[in-house]
């Protein structure tokens, strides 16, 4: 499933905004989540791969990513960033189970339970 790109929020006109190229690969049978960029709803990915670019204003962004169904078995959420907004080796993760982290994205092992969620960090730059 592909994405739509995403406008800018409202009030960055005169800010700078900074656009992130992101991608989900989503590996736990039946799943379906939720991702939140920067507070925001923004994509409901079912299995598979997703993704989009997202404009936002420079500085530190924020995805927050929750299993919201599946079949109870495991398996892994992979989220890759990219794009000329994107500062690489900025990646932090904050919560959940996390199991690699590279200079572009995260990969998070899930036990299948709806609820478990994936949170991390990224630094943009015009």
């Amino acid at each position: 499933m592909q994405g739509r790109p995403a406008q800018a929020p409202a009030g960055t006109a005169r800010s700078a905004v900074c656009v992130v190229r992101w991608a989900s690969q989503l590996d736990v049978p039946q799943g379906v989540g939720q991702v939140v960029f920067d507070g925001r709803a923004l994509a409901f990915p079912e299995g598979g791969s997703y993704h989009a670019d997202v404009a936002g204003p420079c500085g530190e962004r924020r995805i927050e990513a929750l299993l919201v169904r599946s079949a109870g078995q495991p398996g892994e959420w992979r989220f890759e960033l990219a794009g000329p907004g994107f500062v690489p080796g900025s990646v932090r993760p904050l919560a959940g189970p996390v199991t690699q982290v590279s200079g572009s994205g995260v990969v998070a092992r899930l036990g299948g339970a709806a609820g478990e969620r994936v949170v991390f960090v990224f630094r943009t730059q015009p």
